[in-house]
């Protein structure tokens, strides 16, 4: 059996939405990749509900899910501990995704079918259903990552993204361990050293519950990703 996609899933606090992403997402994995090709990684961030609960139900019930139960370290962390983890278990590709349900799985064809011509894929989010504040939040976000490492992301920090593991190893050791925007550093990288082939994409609101991120706190967030980068700005310089 050859399973050479890791399906990298970070989850806190998402006991109403995670049975229907999971499932959703496994009858498109399971018709584009094939069942016995992939694995879906939930990584639970120290969930304080019944998240966990269900999670160990989907485990039990599809043979594609695997779970990994962590202390809680916020969303960024999860996901460089996810991205080493698919390394570590030499997976060839990983995929990420959000919990909530705003991840469509409709496009995710074009990216596997696109994986031998364009190895960093994400996608760019043209339309969404989660309100005009987030997209001002994603533009300015992107405003603050181009005056911060000089490198322009249109959408920095966008969780649908199909990545190969073996270049990303090659530089996730100099990201550090608590970067809670983890996932913007990944994106300026990329783009600086390799280029990213953007795919349109819409995304949804969520199956469920409100956002984590919200108002006074994505200004701290902000401010945190602009001095967090700077120190990193040489390595996103073209060689």
């Amino acid at each position: 059996m050859c399973i050479n996609l890791a399906v990298i899933c970070p989850v806190f606090n998402e006991q109403d939405n995670v049975q229907k992403v999971c499932e959703e997402w496994l009858a498109t994995l399971d018709k584009v990749v094939g069942k016995n090709h992939y694995a879906w990684i939930f990584f639970n961030d120290g969930s304080t509900d019944e998240t966990l609960n269900t999670l160990q139900f989907l485990r039990n019930r599809y043979p594609q899910v695997i779970v990994i139960d962590k202390k809680n370290t916020g969303h960024g962390p999860t996901c460089l501990y996810g991205y080493k983890y698919a390394i570590e278990q030499n997976y060839d590709w990983i995929f990420q995704i959000d919990s909530d349900g705003q991840c469509d799985p409709q496009f995710f064809l074009k990216f596997w079918e696109n994986k031998d011509n364009f190895s960093w894929q994400f996608g760019k989010r043209v339309s969404r259903d989660d309100g005009f504040m987030r997209v001002v939040i994603s533009k300015i976000l992107s405003l603050v990552v181009l005056i911060a490492s000089g490198v322009y992301v249109s959408d920095p920090n966008v969780p649908y993204r199909l990545m190969p593991t073996k270049p990303l190893k090659d530089f996730l050791y100099f990201i550090p361990e608590n970067f809670f925007l983890a996932n913007v550093v990944v994106s300026v990288f990329v783009n600086s050293k390799f280029g990213i082939k953007w795919h349109p994409i819409h995304f949804r609101a969520r199956f469920s519950g409100v956002s984590k991120v919200r108002g006074f706190k994505f200004a701290k967030i902000a401010c945190d990703l602009f001095l967090g980068l700077l120190p990193l700005r040489p390595y996103f310089t073209r060689d």
